[in-house]
């Protein structure tokens, strides 16, 4: 087995050659610690379980300041972020994903700039970068086994553990054609301040602030051609904001979340009952009947909106 210092001089002349903000990236064959089957097999047969990381591991050899450990992860590791000090990662036995991306870190909090993912498999070595967000995903039968080695300190108190980003999140997609111009300013806010892909469809243009978060996509000219391109692109979980009852129960069917203007919530509990309500004034409308069109979009809706939106936001 290599020593802990001959291992961390190696993988540091090594990390120089990774661009800053570049994706993980594997390290060239060859590149390993050297440990024996029967050492790190002895090892894991007395390893602790680490609640916060989510794993199962024991020490090999090292000190404070660089020690070596063997790791089993039957599922996941918690995402978290270093401070200070690289790690490096020699994936034993199973196969797996790594998502990965750099962070802006303030005190104890971090949050994500860009995700990368790189698949891995026996015999893969690769540099985690200090402040670059990392979650090991298992993918196969059996759990993985790794080697990794990091100061002490990254099991202590420079670990800042953050939501996990091994699957996409949500997005929020916007029926935007009829959509009030301070509801509009509502969704422009959060989408920068939950960092939340934010996608407006229209018929027509609408200027968007310059944001990777906030974009626009320009439907055809047509009857529910915006509302084709929604249907189409929602996934379960996602948010879509509309005050169109038929394609709030579509996006509803697919499992995701629903919210009109004026902060009303459609769910599969009450989905059919709208349809009904809304048929049903179509119904007297046609028969030449007076309903009356929506009430103004006042200060009370924007808030009731703002106030539900939030709370959606809160459970992504």
């Amino acid at each position: 087995m290599k020593t802990a210092s001959q291992a961390k001089n190696l993988y540091s002349q090594a990390l120089a050659q990774i661009a800053k903000d570049a994706p993980i990236a594997k390290m060239p064959p060859g590149s390993d610690f050297g440990v024996t089957e029967t050492t790190w097999r002895q090892a894991l047969a007395g390893a602790e379980p680490d609640l916060t990381a989510k794993i199962r591991h024991a020490q090999l050899a090292g000190d404070g300041s660089w020690r070596l450990h063997v790791a089993e992860i039957s599922d996941k590791v918690a995402c978290h972020v270093h401070g200070v000090g690289l790690e490096v990662y020699e994936i034993i036995s199973g196969c797996g994903t790594l998502y990965s991306g750099p962070t802006t870190m303030s005190g104890s909090e971090a949050k994500l700039m860009n995700r990368h993912s790189l698949p891995v498999v026996a015999g893969d070595l690769f540099i985690v970068p200090e402040g670059y967000a990392h979650q090991l995903v298992s993918t196969g039968s059996e759990p993985l086994i790794i080697i990794f080695a990091c100061p002490d300190s990254h099991l202590g108190e420079d670990r800042v553990v953050m939501v996990d980003i091994w699957k996409d999140r949500a997005k929020i997609l916007v029926d935007a054609d009829a959509l009030p111009g301070a509801a509009r300013d509502i969704l422009f806010r959060a989408a920068q301040r939950v960092r939340l892909k934010t996608t407006f469809i229209a018929n027509k243009l609408l200027r968007m602030p310059d944001s990777e978060f906030i974009s626009f996509k320009l439907a055809e000219q047509g009857f529910d051609e915006a509302d084709a391109i929604i249907v189409e692109l929602v996934e379960a979980g996602d948010i879509v904001v509309t005050a169109d009852i038929p394609l709030a129960a579509a996006v509803v069917a697919k499992g995701a979340l629903a919210i009109d203007p004026r902060g009303h919530l459609y769910s599969e509990e009450n989905i059919k009952e709208r349809l009904f309500v809304r048929d049903f004034m179509d119904t007297l409308r046609k028969s030449g009947a007076t309903t009356g069109g929506p009430p103004p979009y006042d200060k009370k809706a924007c808030q009731a909106f703002a106030s539900q939106l939030d709370r959606l936001l809160a459970k992504i």
